[in-house]
């Protein structure tokens, strides 16, 4: 829109409304500027109330005010809008207010508020406070006496350099608003400064009079005589004395003094106590004087008074019972992202306890020189890696700020809690434990707890109990099958189905760089050479003309595996394409079955041959600069993995309750625990007769319940696996698309599990499509963020589906995602099948709702088709 347009609008408007008592103090508004960052809904609302008072009341002319009032960026952004977004006032409102959020002003508050720091000199101290308070203020949602107790603690937290100051408001933090607080550290930090100015005077002084008397001595005559030829007075400009003892000055100093020993003798007197106080808690710490003057004799369930009066007054009585079982609180506690943790209260800990996972999630980044010990109540010692400090609310509502220190998770395994709460925690709630009646009291009030049963844990037991039901048939197979079983490190099988030609581009070697080994690795290197050799796996090759390196990765159980560097061959190499059964595809097997085994065949690559042609392309040259190629399939080539899958699909072929994927065999079965073993007993045969084997401390057989590929599986149907779920919770917060896209895709292997995922996931994928801009993560981002793990959290059991029962689908759609759950009902109501989400390209123009929900309906039935 022009300047000469907007005049004309303007005009018009006062043509219009020349006769209605409207006034123009609208005019006098400054423009929203979009550059600034600033929230467009805050400017708006004071727009409204300059149309209040010029009685400016029709929406068009509403709409045009605010158009001449919008720089050039707001106002070609709300012409490229849809009708319906600007058809009335309030729509503009809300489609520039969704644009404008003030997201990048509070993003850049943020940055400031990490960086400050507050300026300590006098004339600028006091500013200093407000200033910082007001960047807190902006980067807060907190309103009110929660916005103050905010402030002070992070004024707290800028003060930490400062002993006297933060001791001061550690002991003082309860402040009306936020000038008195500034006011009262302002007078606070003016008595110290003084009083630092005056001990330095006094210490100058001191050396003064020593260099004087001594230069006296030496010359001969004394420091009066000195003084009256060398000191000038910069008061009254004499010969003769200081400044400081002019006595044009003494009277009004000693008014001054007089006043300022007064003030600084209670500030001195109430610091004293402070530090007393600490020395005297210290003591009875060391020295344990709360235990003293208590006799307790213990026997279980007896109690014992004194009915004579034989004893002092002085003696104290006391009485035990005997616990016959621990009892323990566990606070269900929330954290930043949403996710409910539990906190265990141990009143004798020194400081507060997280898992390092957990913190990292929270933004903990582990710094070494922070590194301490603490501890706990039982006398352990926990090695810390560094500590923060965070937000967390109490369940139901009950907002803490604390600094909490991290450990390793090996520190904290036990599983029942991420969080051990300390006592200050619990001072600064007033918080009262009731062993008797069970029960935490908090701020005035009673809060829920959690306990934890000491009966025997219930945790995938099951599979335990079918292992010791077919014992006995386990030992037969091991003893049959001692052929298949693997019995050491190098005894490996060779499987008699071999591995197809090596088809090359070019057969001429390229110029391959040779890496030098790291010297702490030769000795990892030469031993698995030996083992190859025990186990045929290569073979030595005087004149290979393919010579690559090798490289060392770390398993997962942090050990060394050396592998082959074979890009430089798979650049020239034609792939072997084979696609394997996907899960879909198996799921009708593994869902619902009575029984499940699985086979692990031990370095099933090397159980594989290839011919002496396509061996020539896999030579190596170990740290003595001996040369030797594979013979078997080594890990790291391009259709490795291919090639292997097909090798098993043939050697299982025709028992349609086996698959493998890879290296692990699954066999599940819905009949009786005979047909099962049958089955088993069938695959051991076929791995017999190709020469393959097994890893027997791997193998797990008749399990009623299985982890197999990120799932569980059991007869009642399939579920994420726990480790998987705790992955995606315990994942950090996306800082490049790169980290964004594996989050995705972790969340999108169970898509059929979360019920309405593409439209939670709407702002995360939103950022997918600004490849070439900045990452810019926002609220939005963050609530979609949390939400995505709280749903992960509550994902449901899929059961599997019965034929002879009808099917129910319920959908949902809107103008940017389609949502569906097919379901089936039993004994307890309906329960999902599967879940089925997608969102749709972003549309220009209007599409009706029954549309949507048709279009909606047909996706969701073509999706779920068999």
């Amino acid at each position: 829109m022009s300047r000469s347009t907007s005049a004309a609008m303007e005009n018009r408007m006062n043509t219009e409304d020349s006769g209605k008592g409207t006034g123009s103090s609208w005019r006098t508004m400054e423009k929203f500027d979009a550059r600034s960052g600033k929230s467009f809904r805050k400017w708006a609302e004071l727009l409204e109330d300059y149309f209040i008072v010029d009685n400016l009341v029709r929406d068009e002319a509403k709409r045009a005010a605010m158009r001449t009032r919008l720089d050039e960026e707001s106002r070609e952004f709300l012409k490229s809008r849809t009708p319906m977004e600007t058809g009335t006032f309030e729509c503009c409102v809300e489609t520039l207010s969704k644009k404008y959020n003030g997201q990048k002003a509070k993003e850049a508050a943020s940055m400031r508020a990490r960086a400050f720091k507050l300026d300590m000199r006098e004339e600028k101290f006091y500013a200093s406070i407000l200033e910082y308070a007001d960047l807190v203020t902006a980067t807060s949602i907190l309103k009110n006496e929660e916005l103050l107790k905010h402030q002070i603690n992070m004024i707290h937290e800028q003060l930490k350099n400062q002993e006297e100051l933060w001791m001061k408001l550690y002991y003082q933090n309860k402040y009306e608003s936020l000038i008195e607080l500034a006011t009262d550290l302002e007078t606070s930090w003016k008595l110290i400064c003084e009083k630092k100015k005056r001990k330095d005077h006094f210490s100058r002084n001191e050396k003064n009079k020593g260099n004087d008397k001594s230069q006296g001595e030496k010359k001969g005559y004394s420091k009066d005589a000195k003084m009256k030829q060398n000191i000038k007075c910069f008061n009254c400009s004499e010969m003769g004395h200081y400044k400081t003892n002019c006595p044009s000055l003494k009277e009004d100093k000693a008014r001054v003094e007089s006043k300022r020993i007064y003030v600084e003798e209670e500030a001195s007197e109430s610091m004293e106590v402070m530090r007393e106080t600490n020395k005297m808690l210290k003591r009875m710490l060391e020295n344990k004087v709360y235990n003293r003057g208590v006799k307790v004799k213990q026997e279980k369930k007896k109690v014992y008074l004194n009915k004579e009066n034989k004893k002092t007054e002085n003696e104290k009585i006391a009485t035990l019972r005997t616990a016959v079982e621990p009892y323990e609180f566990y606070l269900p506690v929330e954290g930043k992202d949403g996710i409910l943790l539990s906190g265990l209260i141990d009143s004798g800990a020194t400081r507060t306890i997280v898992k390092k996972s957990t913190a990292m999630r929270y933004g903990f980044k582990q710094n070494r020189q922070t590194m301490t010990k603490i501890v706990l109540a039982d006398g352990t010692m926990k090695k810390a890696v560094g500590d923060f400090k965070t937000q967390f609310k109490i369940i139901p509502d009950i907002l803490v700020n604390c600094s909490i220190v991290v450990v390793e998770d090996s520190e904290l395994s036990d599983s029942k809690y991420s969080l051990i709460i300390r006592s200050d925690l619990l001072k600064a709630t007033e918080t009262i434990l009731d062993y008797g009646n069970k029960t935490i009291i908090m701020c005035g009030r009673e809060i829920s707890h959690l306990t934890v049963s000491k009966e025997k844990e219930n945790d995938r037991i099951i599979a335990k109990r079918a292992a010791i039901n077919s014992e006995k048939k386990v030992e037969e197979l091991k003893k049959e099958f001692k052929n298949v079983i693997s019995q050491s490190k190098d005894d490996i099988g060779r499987c008699d189905i071999e591995a197809p030609n090596f088809e090359m581009t070019d057969k001429q070697p390229p110029k391959i760089p040779r890496y030098p080994v790291p010297f702490s690795k030769k000795e990892v290197i030469k031993e698995q050479i030996q083992s190859w050799l025990k186990a045929n796996v290569i073979v030595e090759d005087k004149f290979v003309k393919w010579i690559m390196n090798l490289v060392i990765t770390p398993k997962s159980d942090k050990t060394d595996r050396v592998c082959l560097d074979s890009r430089p061959l798979n650049s020239r190499l034609i792939s072997f394409d084979y696609k394997t059964p996907t899960l879909k595809d198996k799921a009708e097997i593994l869902n619902g079955a009575m029984y499940y085994t699985t086979l692990d065949l031990v370095q099933y690559f090397s159980q594989i041959s290839i011919d002496e042609k396509s061996s020539k392309f896999l030579g190596f040259r170990a740290p003595d600069n001996t040369t030797y190629r594979f013979v078997r399939l080594p890990f790291g080539v391009k259709h490795a993995t291919a090639i292997a899958l097909r090798i098993i699909n043939v050697v299982l072929q025709d028992i349609e309750e086996a698959f493998s994927y890879v290296d692990d065999i699954c066999i599940a079965t819905k009949g009786s625990l005979e047909h099962h073993f049958s089955k088993v007993r069938e695959v051991l045969e076929r791995l017999s007769q190709h020469g393959l084997k097994i890893n027997w401390k791997k193998c797990q057989f008749a399990c009623e319940e299985i982890q197999y590929l990120g799932f569980l599986f059991s007869r009642q149907g399939q579920e994420p696996s726990p480790s998987s779920t705790e992955a995606i919770k315990n994942f950090l917060q996306p800082k490049n698309l790169r980290s964004l896209r594996r989050f995705l895709g972790k969340v999108n292997f169970y898509k059929t599990h979360i019920e309405n995922l593409a439209r939670i996931e709407i702002p995360l994928t939103n950022l997918l499509k600004k490849k070439n801009s900045l990452f810019e993560w926002n609220e939005e981002c963050e609530k979609s963020f949390s939400q995505i793990k709280k749903e992960l959290m509550k994902t449901c059991r899929l059961i599997m589906p019965d034929e002879k029962k009808p099917y129910v689908i319920h959908c949902d759609a809107s103008g940017n995602a389609h949502a569906a759950a097919l379901m089936q009902e039993n004994s307890k109501g309906l329960k999902p099948l599967r879940f089925y989400s997608k969102r749709l390209q972003d549309r220009k123009t209007f599409v009706p709702a029954v549309e949507l929900e048709l279009r909606c309906i047909a996706s969701s039935l073509s999706y779920f088709r068999q």
